[in-house]
């Protein structure tokens, strides 16, 4: 654990911050689960995106995948970056 942060684990190299707002009984659940899961609250969140990830339409997917390339691209453009 961090000092000073009890209770809240480092930060793996692999993520990326990101804020979540949820409502105030979401928020108490999501805790809640995470305590019963012995696992941390972002790993739940985790678990629970790709969940619906893999339930979505392919067409779904395929277009966020094509709006993610897109994305992708204009971000090294503008980076100077070969696209």
């Amino acid at each position: 654990m961090s000092p000073g942060k009890a209770g809240r684990p480092k930060r793996g190299t692999d993520l990326e911050p990101f804020t979540a707002r949820l409502t105030p009984d979401a928020k108490r659940r999501l805790m809640a689960l995470a305590q019963i899961q012995d696992t941390n609250a972002y790993e739940v969140m985790e678990q629970a995106f790709w969940d619906l990830w893999n339930g979505l339409p392919a067409g779904q997917r395929e277009a966020t995948e094509a709006l993610l390339a897109l994305i992708d691209k204009a971000r090294k453009a503008s980076a100077g970056g070969a696209g």
